[in-house]
């Protein structure tokens, strides 16, 4: 299912922008600060209600503006989906699915999957419990359909209890509620424990792939010990619940514990080494669902280039170039190679301004009367330096578009192409002697200055 076009206005700095999308990759080049990142969070706005930056209204809606629209066509089966939100200063926020408002964010987020991988993407492993919950019930929402419904019902239950624990009076005893709570976390953690280990697989499939030389352990904690019941949980644990105010056991607990080389990877793995981590369980999300599902996920990588090395790059690239998901990917600098994308569109933005600066198809472009400039295109953004290979900036390219070497390069090419001054011979170094000492001897002193000479 194809995001056929996106229209965002009054997002950050974009006052109104509409991209008409490729099915393949779309690359988003622009200086820090254009709009690239804002883009990107329109796609996750749109899916889930919120950005994977920051969910502030007052950060969202763009100064002096009321209110950010997002909406957005997309194809399934041959017909077109509308799907839009808005969302306004004093809190109101309305989705709308093909015209209809009824559905709320679990129905957009259904028909609009996103997976996004971003500066802040580390925190799946180094952050709390729930970061990696949230990444856990992404995949659960897609395979459960229930899964929403009962999670709404375990929390309304879940309050209910903390509020009489909060009253901290021995007779105000929460039985009235577990009994709900046990039999929704029963269902909560046999949809998520069915679905870890089906997704667990995929991720040791890439493991296998990547070779990343140290070993990744992954393993689900429900919430409460594995091996005793909830109910035994939360009878035995009431006097400690009830002077915390609040139930210290259950699927509200979830996390996933992470093992690197026999380490907790939060501690252990370096950040370059948290962020291949993520990237891993993010792209095995992708490709379970796209195993377990008859459409795409739209992928969203922010700034690909600055948060790994080439070798990782060029894996993750060729995964989603395998899995053939539409792809949106952030570059200040074009250091990606997009060569095996037959399908992919450029976009350039510009203090919050979008404009389509490329749209290729490998067949039709060998046939068109403007393969040439569209070639010369092509190698403006692939441009890499002759003498050190790093990329290019597009924006310097783009100003010189004959440059053939980074700045660092030039300016040792420049040096070396200087003519050396000329070599002074003995005879030359005597005669400055005798200038300097005539100069020397034609200057007043300090004293015949200080005498009124």
């Amino acid at each position: 299912m194809p995001v056929t076009s996106i229209f965002i206005k009054n997002l950050r700095n974009i006052a109104q922008a509409r991209l008409e999308l490729s099915e393949g990759i779309n690359f988003l080049v622009g200086d820090n600060g254009s709009g690239k990142t804002t883009v990107l969070e329109g796609f996750d706005i749109l899916s889930t209600g919120h950005s994977f930056r920051s969910n502030r209204k007052t950060d969202l809606i763009k100064l002096q503006q009321d209110s950010l629209l997002i909406g957005a066509t997309l194809e399934q089966n041959g017909s077109d989906q509308k799907l839009s939100v808005q969302k306004e200063r004093d809190g109101k926020t309305v989705v709308t699915v093909n015209g209809n408002s009824g559905g709320g964010f679990a129905e957009a987020a259904a028909l609009f999957p996103v997976r996004a991988f971003h500066p802040d993407s580390h925190l799946l492993v180094q952050g709390g419990s729930s970061e990696r919950r949230r990444f856990l019930d992404w995949g659960v929402f897609h395979v459960k359909p229930g899964f929403v419904e009962c999670w709404n019902r375990y929390r309304r239950c879940l309050q209910q209890r903390n509020a009489l624990l909060k009253q901290r009076r021995p007779q105000s005893r929460p039985e009235q509620w577990d009994g709900q709570i046990i039999e929704y976390a029963a269902e909560l953690d046999e949809s998520r424990s069915e679905y870890f280990h089906s997704w667990r697989t995929v991720v040791r499939d890439f493991l296998s792939e990547l070779k990343p030389g140290k070993e990744l352990i992954i393993e689900y904690d429900r919430g409460w010990p594995a091996d005793r019941d909830l109910a035994d949980v939360l009878e035995e644990s009431y006097p400690a619940d009830r002077e915390m105010g609040a139930t210290r056991f259950g699927p509200h607990r979830a996390d996933m514990h992470l093992t690197w080389d026999g380490q907790p990877a939060k501690s252990t793995a370096s950040r370059g080494q948290q962020k291949v981590i993520a990237l891993v369980l993010t792209l095995a999300q992708v490709r379970h669902f796209a195993r377990t599902h008859d459409r795409e996920s739209i992928v969203l990588i922010d700034d690909l280039a600055s948060e790994l090395d080439a070798r990782h790059r060029k894996w993750a690239l060729g995964e989603l170039k395998r899995l053939e998901q539409q792809t949106i990917v952030t570059q200040t600098e074009n250091g990606l190679d997009l060569s095996p994308w037959s399908e992919m569109k450029v976009f350039h933005l510009k203090q919050g301004t979008v404009t389509e600066i490329q749209s290729v198809s490998a067949k039709e472009a060998e046939s068109s009367s403007e393969f040439e400039e569209i070639q010369q295109t092509d190698r403006i953004f692939r441009r890499k330096c002759i003498i050190c290979g790093i990329p290019i900036p597009q924006t310097r390219v783009l100003a010189m578009p004959d440059i053939k070497r980074c700045a660092k390069c030039q300016a040792d090419f420049e040096r070396r192409e200087q003519p050396m001054p000329p070599r002074k011979t003995d005879e030359d170094a005597a005669g400055d002697t005798e200038r300097s000492q005539q100069m020397q001897e034609m200057q007043p002193s300090v004293a015949g200055k200080s005498n009124g000479e």
